[in-house]
């Protein structure tokens, strides 16, 4: 059999004969011939098994992934979810009903034919919707996001004029910013159009909560901006008032009052101490107990506060007459009230929609 091996390995014809003197040198070059194909063969059988595995393996991911994976996967759906839904509306001039009253901003356009001069004034409407996700967070964003876009021009469409951001065009004439609640731009349409749901709108009192915010914030980034200008320093409420981590309690606020945050928690026990969240679920104990233990730190500090004769100095409350009206106007709408509203514009096309 060996003599056969070798025979074939080495092309020699049946005829060809070993001398017993070669029989050892015929047994070794036969055994290690073998050797070497039986070794050939296992490493093919386990690659084979090995990409077969791996086959199986891919296959079966998606029925068979971690709880890790799929909560990553849950924590990726949660964050692309649409919190906030904003219009932006260039115009050159508006008028807005704010609690009965017109108010109007901007300068009366020409003849839209022609292609006027650059003008002293141009402004940003805002239509803003916050759905049930919405948190003060995202409030915040939403106000830097406005004031940031590059979106105004002081000259008519299509007459070269760069866009710039409701800030940085402070610089070159006076901007207009009108703020208007569009609760229905958080809805989804059915059947081709026959039907619209609203169900993702956030509720009426978190909703006039957020935009409340919001409106502070819008203020506050335009302050912040105006007193870096002016090589002023910021003040401490409105710091506080644009920071995303939450600030120490005043003292000089009841226990029962600091949990009081509508786009966190939707009931509360007798104490005031939050027992659900925003979403309607119960609290954890670990949450609870969390709660409770601040509630009692800030009740001490409270009725120290009482007792201190300094109890009689007010803190800082938000100022909004610091605003210089000259840089920039800025027109807020009442959330819930009847919204009247006339704009004109040269500077189409001018809308642009945005989600958070």
């Amino acid at each position: 059999y060996l003599q056969n091996i070798i025979r074939r390995r080495y092309s020699m014809t049946s005829k060809t004969a070993f001398t017993p003197g070669l029989v050892p040198l015929v047994l070794a070059i036969g055994t290690a011939t073998i050797f070497c194909a039986t070794l050939q063969n296992r490493k093919s059988k386990k690659t084979i098994q090995k990409s077969s595995s791996s086959t199986k393996a891919h296959a079966k991911t998606p029925k068979n992934a971690s709880a890790k994976t799929l909560k990553n996967s849950s924590d990726n759906s949660e964050a692309s979810k649409e919190n906030i839904r904003i219009i932006l509306q260039r115009f050159r001039k508006a008028s807005l009903l704010v609690d009965g009253k017109v108010e109007s901003v901007g300068e009366e356009i020409g003849d839209l034919a022609t292609t006027s001069a650059p003008s002293d004034t141009c402004g940003l409407l805002v239509y803003i919707s916050f759905a049930k996700s919405a948190t003060k967070e995202k409030a915040i964003q939403a106000a830097k996001t406005i004031l940031n876009l590059p979106l105004l021009t002081q000259g008519a469409w299509g007459d070269g004029t760069n866009t710039k951001g409701f800030l940085d065009i402070t610089a070159d004439c006076k901007p207009q910013l009108l703020l208007v609640p569009q609760a229905n731009l958080i809805s989804k349409v059915k059947s081709q159009g026959k039907s619209i749901q609203y169900h993702g709108q956030i509720e009426k009192e978190k909703g006039m909560d957020l935009y409340n915010h919001f409106v502070d914030c819008v203020r506050a980034l335009v302050l912040e901006h105006q007193y870096g200008v002016q090589n002023k320093s910021l003040p401490e409420w409105t710091k506080q008032l644009l920071s995303k981590k939450k600030s120490n309690v005043d003292t000089s606020t009841p226990p029962g009052e600091m949990f009081q945050d509508h786009s966190l928690y939707s009931e509360w026990d007798e104490h005031g101490i939050p027992i659900k969240a925003a979403s309607g679920d119960d609290l954890s104990k670990s949450a609870l107990k969390k709660l409770k233990k601040q509630y009692e730190s800030q009740k001490k500090k409270h009725e120290k506060y009482l007792k201190s004769s300094s109890n009689l100095v007010t803190t800082d409350k938000k100022d909004w007459s610091l605003l210089d009206q000259s840089v920039c106007t800025v027109l807020a709408g009442t959330f819930g009230a009847r919204q009247a509203l006339s704009i004109s514009s040269d500077m189409g096309p001018f809308c642009h929609v945005v989600s958070l």
